[in-house]
């Protein structure tokens, strides 16, 4: 398939961990919830779909990140001011580098679902896909949120 064009959003929703009892967290109440809308291109390759689109972080930090989504996971790959690669398949634990302008961090994920949705195109009407997660993050060994993603390519043809 060639690559399209399409509208990439991210939502992220973050709540602060609080304390921790063996696998239960008590979070914050309060949630810190991102958006993002940016023009990206999609490409399906062997059943793997692609989306490629930059993020504007401020203060004139630019990161270029891919998503990988597959059968039962995805992946994200940021390259620029912030450098990260994240897997993302339910049950599993991610351990990897989160590296920042500000410095460099030892980061795990411990995922607990992913719910990956096609949307082929019908008509006139473009298709969509959707990747999103919940998972507990921790940073430098200490579990510091919980979190949800929701990744969503607009625009398929």
């Amino acid at each position: 398939m060639a690559t399209q064009n399409v509208i990439v959003k991210v939502i992220g929703i973050q709540k602060e961990i609080i304390s921790r009892k063996g696998d239960l967290y008590t979070v914050s109440a309060q949630e810190n919830r991102t958006e993002t809308v940016s023009q990206g291109t999609y490409s399906c390759v062997k059943d793997k779909h692609y989306l490629i689109y930059e993020e504007d972080l401020g203060e004139g930090y630019v990161t270029g990140n891919t998503v990988k989504i597959y059968d039962g996971g995805f992946e994200v790959i940021k390259k620029g001011a912030v450098g990260a690669h994240m897997y993302f398949k339910a049950g599993q634990r991610d351990e990897g580098w989160y590296d920042t302008p500000y410095g460099r961090f030892a980061m795990a994920l411990e995922v607990k679902t992913v719910k990956i949705t096609e949307r082929k195109p019908q008509g006139d009407k473009p298709g969509s896909l959707r990747a999103e997660a919940t998972y507990v993050m921790e940073l430098n060994g200490e579990p510091t949120s919980r979190n949800q993603i929701c990744i969503v390519a607009e625009g398929i043809q």
